[in-house]
């Protein structure tokens, strides 16, 4: 059963695959012993979502946000762009960078920037 109705998805870590695989166990011993207990068919599908949901919970907090939360105009399109690898643009090098030079406003990669004694 737990190889037939895996929620897992595809990873090629074995100690993600191990962990994955308990936790496939887990749930399904989980649903076997509520379908005992309360004597209804529950579907597994819908079991397993509503246990996570319970689970996850616990550890998330509220996220509670209204608009006034948020400052309009505080994010402009300079820095959004500067935050992006961009190629150097000093001597054509192609490596890299994420450093602008204060002067030129160009990329600047570490091998381009002159030292600062």
């Amino acid at each position: 059963m737990a190889r037939k109705y895996s929620t897992k998805p595809a990873s090629r870590r074995w100690p993600a695959q191990v962990l994955l695989n308990i936790l496939d166990l887990a749930a399904i011993n989980a649903w076997v012993i509520c379908k005992k207990i309360v004597g209804t068919k529950i579907k597994r599908h819908g079991y397993i979502l509503n246990l996570a949901d319970k689970l996850r919970n616990n550890y998330v907090p509220s996220k509670t946000f209204t608009l006034s939360d948020f400052t309009p105009g505080t994010d402009d399109g300079s820095t959004a762009s500067s935050r992006k690898n961009k190629q150097c643009q000093i001597n054509r090098c192609r490596n890299k960078t994420m450093n602008i030079c204060c002067e030129s406003k160009k990329s600047v990669c570490g091998t381009c920037t002159s030292k600062i004694s």
